[in-house]
């Protein structure tokens, strides 16, 4: 009996599943993920382009240390600002661009840092993150992923070809999408005239009743006139009778009851038209 609640606990603390928080992995990207720069030759140097980095559900980031990799034959590292919005939030900090002590912590996502480069070549290249170290307000080490930035930079003819093939895609999905909606307008345009059309056969079913609905009316006022007219006549036929049933009782000659008579009186007024027919 003991091995039987012994083997039943094991079951059901196997079938208990506890509940763990999902841990939200704090990442460095590099924005934007991709760049294509042309390369341009200037009088006091090269053509420049900007990065930012970017962190991503980081909680009481208080010091950070990283650095770049990248083909220092095709582009090379100028400066760095602060972000605007960041700086605020933390009040600035003690360091450099690369190496920063935070004078408030941060918490949240957010761009910390945007970092220029100068073109060198044309080529190929990858920005990446190395050596880089996270620090929360207690001095532990903050774990984290990367995501580098990949850089193309052309020359000012390859540059313009792809610039002139992108614009042509966008031109031809421009045209499609012109065709598509020239295409539900005349779809709509058809179901709009069938249901004029529908609507004109409504007006003309319903002008159609109105018309049946005025002659119905008509032979219901007729009718009424008739009745009206009928009724009239009735009790004047039954006013005479009684005048000539009173005028015979008083000359001693018995008279017809009054029911007999009226009956009389309405079969020879219905009668008489079926005679003439």
């Amino acid at each position: 009996m003991k091995s039987k609640i012994t083997l039943t606990i094991i079951i059901l603390i196997n079938l208990i599943t506890i509940p763990t928080a999902t841990a939200t992995t704090t990442k460095l990207t590099i924005e934007p993920p991709t760049i294509t720069y042309p390369y341009i030759e200037l009088e006091d140097g090269a053509s420049l382009f900007e990065v930012a980095v970017k962190i991503h559900d980081v909680t009481n980031l208080k010091e950070y240390h990283l650095d770049f990799a990248y083909d220092s034959n095709i582009i090379e590292f100028v400066s760095g600002t602060w972000d605007q919005s960041f700086y605020v939030t933390t009040r600035g900090g003690t360091g450099g661009w690369l190496d920063m002590r935070l004078a408030d912590y941060y918490t949240g996502t957010g761009e910390m840092y945007h970092y220029t480069f100068r073109v060198l070549k044309p080529g190929n290249t990858t920005i990446s993150l190395k050596n880089v170290e996270l620090i929360d307000t207690e001095g532990a080490q903050i774990s984290f992923e990367t995501e580098p930035c990949d850089v193309s930079i052309l020359s000012l003819e390859d540059y313009s070809d792809k610039i002139n093939k992108s614009l042509l895609n966008e031109l031809e999905n421009l045209h499609q999408d012109y065709t598509d909606l020239e295409s539900e307008l005349s779809t709509l345009q058809t179901e709009y005239n069938e249901l004029s059309q529908e609507l004109s056969t409504l007006s003309s079913e319903n002008t159609l009743l109105d018309e049946l609905n005025e002659e119905l009316q008509d032979s219901v006022e007729d009718l009424q006139t008739q009745i009206t007219t009928l009724t009239d006549e009735i009790t004047n036929i039954s006013n005479e009778v009684s005048d000539l049933q009173e005028e015979l009782q008083n000359q001693g000659i018995p008279g017809f009851p009054i029911t007999a008579i009226i009956i009389g009186l309405l079969a020879l007024f219905y009668l008489k038209p079926l005679k003439n027919r």
